[in-house]
This record gives structure tokens, C-alpha cells and sequence, in this order.
């Protein structure tokens, strides 16, 4: 987009040289690129809320319910143009060297990785297209995707500085490097947990993210990896932050969530169990098939009851 004022045709050397000039006009930002670059909501038809131009220029839709809806009744070459658009935009905006993970699709109202698989044939495929890789890509076994009893017959070591340790069949305390739980001899895959409560969680993306980040060095230094599972869920916690006396600027604990997320791709992921019980059976999981499971989207997989914990 060239710098001309639509009102006068004079030209700018930069976009805050042009701003700064529609502002003389006497006319807010959002009047000056609704009147004459109206964008409209693809689905609803009206005209897109205006915020700032990043946004503006960016935004096809309310939410991702309303992405559903457009596509079924959408042509199939006019969908796949427009999701991949938005995965696009995202990647270019936030300077991302991987596509986005099922959490940060999610929460940041996209087009849903099934949808990407509907119209690519993959998530994958459609990241091809763009030249680059799914942040967490890596497919599951078929056959790991079932809870055995077996998997309680593996000895678990549980961190001595552990708060509120949760309780399981064969456990020993030690001293961990980090984490709060990892596997004993013949288990150990330099795999190690982390769990959160809900409360933890966001402290630790906001006061205490510092010292998480010095936590993961280590993590990435001796070639582990470190699944941080929550004992919660995105809903609950969006719900309880409603209802709580001293609300949590949870826009900025997913930006941070995304952050690590990013910058620690080979060495940990965020898993938002949704309560303590589910959070020991998924650590039971997590730690009998070790490395064999690193960089798979495993909260994909559980909110599809691909894998039921």
C-alpha cells in the first residue's frame, strides 16, 4: 500500500508520516481506512471493527465458530486461499520460525488444525505451502494412543522440593535438575514433567517467568525435554480469571506461553490436562514413552479424545 492520502493524492515517505497527516484532516484512523478500504467480516457481511492496522488488514472473522460456518458454504479453492492467508499473516506478524500449535491456533481464534487437514489433506501440508514446519510435528503411534495398566508399573521419581506431590504406585523421591517427575532406570528417556496448578501456572508466566526461563536453559543444555502440565484447562482457567477478585492479564500469560513456546521448540511444551487425576495419567503416559512422543501436539490429541486420559 503506497503512502497517498486518499483525501488530498499528497504522498508520504512513511505510513507515520501519513497518519500523522490524516490526523490534520480532522478524522480518526479507524474513519479514514473504514471509509476507503473497507473490509468486511467474510461470513457475517458487516464491516470489520477497526483497531489498528495491523489488525484491520489482518482480521477475516470474529472467531474461528464463524470460520467453520463461512468454509461449509465457501468453495473449496476460496477456503484454502483464505486459511492459508491467515496462517500466513500470523507467522509474518509475529516473526515466527515455526507455524503455530494446536494452543496457539486456538487461542488466538484461527482456523483450527482439522480444518487445515480438511482442505490440505494435512496441517503439514498446508505449513509446506507456506516453507515452513508445524511448530509441534511430529505424528503419535497408533499404538501409544491407549492407556495400559502396564504404564503404572514404571518406577517415577518425584523431585524432594515438590509442594503437593502427586501419588503414584512405584515412586522414590530425589533431587531432580529440574522438573518434578521423571522416569528410573531402564524408563528414563531425559523426558521430565513439570506440573502446574492452575495458579502456578500464570504465576509462572508473569512473576516467576525469569527464573522458568533459566529452568528451561538447562532443560535445552542437557538435551531433555520438559512437558509443563497444568492441571486445568484454557476454559476453566478463562472462567475462574472472570469470577477472581484480582483478575490475571491472561492475553499477556498466553503471549508468554507462547514465547517459550517458540524459543524452546525442541525441549518442552505446555499440556493443559484439566484436573489432577487426568494430570497423573497423562505423566504415567508421558514418561513410559519418552522420547519417542517429543515434538507431537499432544494437547491436539487430547482435546479430540484422540488419546482419552
Amino acid at each position: 500500500m503506497s503512502h497517498v492520502c486518499k483525501i488530498c493524492s499528497e504522498s508520504f515517505s512513511s505510513e507515520r508520516s501519513l497518519h500523522a497527516h490524516i490526523k490534520a484532516h480532522g478524522i480518526l484512523l479507524s474513519e479514514y481506512y473504514i471509509t476507503y478500504y473497507p473490509r468486511y467480516n467474510l461470513y457475517t457481511k458487516e464491516l470489520i471493527p477497526f483497531k489498528n492496522k495491523k489488525q484491520y488488514f489482518s482480521t477475516y472473522f470474529n472467531d474461528s465458530s464463524e470460520i467453520e460456518k463461512w468454509a461449509e458454504q465457501e468453495k473449496d479453492e476460496k477456503v484454502q486461499k483464505v486459511i492459508l492467508e491467515m496462517l500466513q499473516n500470523r507467522i509474518k506478524q509475529k516473526n515466527l520460525q515455526y507455524a503455530p500449535n494446536h494452543l496457539e491456533l486456538i487461542l488466538n481464534e484461527m482456523p483450527h488444525i482439522e480444518l487445515y487437514k480438511k482442505y490440505f489433506s494435512s496441517y503439514s501440508a498446508a505449513c509446506r505451502k507456506l516453507g515452513v514446519r508445524p511448530l509441534l510435528h511430529k505424528y503419535i503411534k497408533k499404538e501409544f494412543l491407549t492407556l495400559d495398566k502396564n504404564l503404572e508399573q514404571i518406577e517415577i521419581l518425584v523431585d524432594s522440593r515438590e509442594q503437593d506431590p502427586l501419588k503414584f504406585t512405584h515412586q522414590r523421591k530425589q533431587k531432580l535438575d529440574f522438573g518434578d517427575y521423571t522416569a528410573s532406570n531402564q524408563h528414563y528417556t531425559r523426558t521430565y514433567i513439570e506440573r502446574k496448578s492452575e495458579t502456578d501456572f500464570k504465576s509462572t508466566m508473569t512473576v516467576g517467568y525469569e527464573r522458568f526461563l533459566r529452568e528451561l536453559d538447562r532443560v535445552k543444555e542437557f538435551d531433555s525435554y520438559l512437558y509443563i502440565v497444568v492441571e486445568s484447562s484454557i476454559d476453566k482457567i478463562v472462567r475462574n480469571n472472570g469470577s477472581a477478585a484480582h483478575k490475571s492479564n491472561l492475553k499477556f500469560v498466553w503471549h508468554q506461553m507462547r514465547t517459550i513456546a517458540h524459543k524452546y521448540p525442541d525441549n518442552c511444551q505446555f499440556v493443559f490436562s484439566g484436573g489432577r487425576t487426568r494430570s497423573k495419567n497423562l505423566i504415567y503416559w508421558l514418561l513410559y514413552h519418552g522420547e519417542e512422543i517429543w515434538g507431537s501436539d499432544l494437547q491436539f490429541y487430547i482435546d479430540k479424545r484422540i488419546l482419552k486420559i
